[in-house]
């Protein structure tokens, strides 16, 4: 205003200092206020000293800071918009070049509205669905009955998850809504509280979310606005509506389908509170029984990570549910994980015999006593295999059940992209193939340096159906068990894809 009055110089279209105080380490009020305070100075001594800088000096530094401007603004822009956008760019230096800086606004207007009209028009809504995790369930499946007890609880269990599952493209014009519909989600209005109850009251279902999971499996693209957009998302997630836990899913091992580096955005408060444990602390904490607020703070739990699949989320989620209520819960499973290498002799016989009795009693669906079990382990012989040993190849006999109670298990499919699953713990294989009479349905072999296996051949079970048919019922049981648990199981919702997940 000071300057138009005095018939000064009001204002110039460039950014070329902007870029230059950037690039110097300018930061912050002080920085700012010194190249004002400098430009000042210059205001009235500029001219005097320019007279004594040759013109080729200029020159240079105007060449230099229009290739840099450009090779900034187009060429390192390439791959990270996707083509119209990009189309936008250039058409922008184009008429800048020839028409100049108030063409060129004109122009990036011009290509704006028409990227938000192309791409609202070809993407509506970027929420395809919402749902409860009630009736999905991760891979571990092997969880204790009390862990278990917890999670099919409508109060502190699967109900308490939140599942949002995106699709399409997400930019700068569905980016808004897609924040407004989050924030309608987690802080619906009272009419809409009043439906959820009467619904909650039908159903069981409804219920304030502590978990909430993103799953961006479906979405082809994310431009540089969006991308900014669910980071902020993701603090007010955190912030604002008491969620304990927030995990995007990114649905591949590739990471999200932009070139900006979301998942180390949106991975950072989890990590802040990982990287503060180490393995003694953690193992502290996971002993407190504390669970007032500042206990819940300082879960591992808490804040937001990134996971490549539904069924990783999905673990995280139950963990996190089961660790709220019990941490000692937990504690279990993490030993387990550091014991992955153990020597078959950590455990003496006696005390394999009480770790299979208790394995055998969480697998069992139906109430089993220790002493049942400890007539059906006389059915079971000991067996111990090497890193790399194979257990059983594909399509061979079905001609034994075994329960894993030392080491780590991989069963692969072969003939298959490399599909494979992790067998824990605590789990029964050959099952199905043993009632059934089916072949080998996967080629099973040794993942751990060591691992530990009760094995039951068919004609032990074949003796124990005809001596004790109550007892060869748990395995029965133990079979409808598994494949309940496998149609439950996150990877049979295909949602729309009509294909198989090779």
């Amino acid at each position: 205003m000071l300057a138009g009055a005095g018939c000064g110089l009001q204002n110039y279209l460039a950014y070329t200092q902007s870029v230059l105080y950037d690039k110097s380490g300018g930061s912050g009020r002080v920085s700012g206020l010194a190249v004002a305070t400098l430009t000042a100075i210059l205001f009235f001594v500029g001219p005097t000293i320019a007279s004594y800088i040759p013109r080729c000096m200029a020159g240079t530094l105007l060449l230099h800071v229009g290739i840099d401007l450009f090779l900034e603004g187009v060429w390192d822009s390439y791959g990270k918009f996707d083509l119209l956008e990009y189309t936008g760019i250039w058409l922008i230096v184009i008429v800048m070049s020839i028409y100049g800086m108030e063409a060129a606004m004109v122009a990036g207007g011009i290509a704006a509205v028409s990227t938000y009209a192309v791409q609202n028009v070809a993407y509506l809504s970027p929420i395809r669905g919402v749902m409860p995790a009630t009736t999905l369930r991760s891979s571990d499946w092997n969880r204790n009955a009390a862990s278990e007890a917890i999670l099919v609880n409508s109060d502190t269990g699967r109900s308490r998850i939140l599942v949002i599952q995106l699709q399409g493209h997400l930019f700068f014009g569905n980016t808004a809504f897609l924040t407004d519909q989050m924030h309608d989600l987690l802080s619906p209005s009272s009419k809409k509280k009043e439906d959820n109850e009467t619904e909650s009251n039908v159903s069981g279902e409804m219920k304030v979310p502590l978990v909430l999971i993103i799953d961006f499996g479906l979405v082809l693209g994310i431009d540089s606005s969006a991308d900014h957009a669910i980071v902020k998302l993701k603090d007010s997630i955190l912030k604002e509506y008491h969620i304990n836990l927030c995990v995007f899913v990114t649905g591949s091992d590739e990471g999200f389908p932009t070139e900006f580096d979301l998942s180390d955005q949106l991975s950072m408060d989890y990590n802040k509170h990982s990287e503060a444990f180490s393995p003694s602390d953690e193992t502290s904490l996971l002993l407190g029984q504390n669970e007032d607020a500042e206990s819940q703070e300082n879960s591992q739990y808490v804040g937001s990570r990134v996971c490549n699949s539904l069924d990783i989320a999905l673990m995280e989620a139950e963990d996190a549910l089961i660790a709220r209520q019990n941490p000692l819960l937990i504690e279990n499973d993490i030993l387990s994980e550091r014991t992955l290498n153990v020597q078959s002799d950590r455990l003496s016989l006696q005390e394999e015999r009480k770790e299979f009795v208790s394995k055998f009693k969480d697998l069992c669906a139906d109430d089993i006593s220790s002493d049942e079990a400890n007539k059906i382990f006389a059915s079971f012989e000991r067996e111990v295999f090497h890193e790399g040993e194979i257990i059983w190849k594909q399509n061979d006999q079905s001609n034994s059940v075994k329960l894993l109670l030392l080491g780590r298990l991989i069963a692969e499919l072969e003939n298959e992209a490399g599909t494979t699953e992790i067998v824990p713990v605590g789990s029964m294989i050959g099952e199905l193939g043993l009632v059934n009479g089916n072949p080998r349905m996967s080629t099973v072999r040794c993942l751990s340096k060591e691992a530990v296996l009760y094995s039951m051949s068919r004609t032990s079970f074949q003796e124990l159906i005809s001596k004790q048919p109550h007892l060869a019922r748990y395995i029965d049981l133990i079979c409808v068990k598994y494949l309940a648990l496998r149609v439950q199981h996150v990877s049979n919702r295909i949602f729309e894809t009509r294909c198989l997940p090779v």
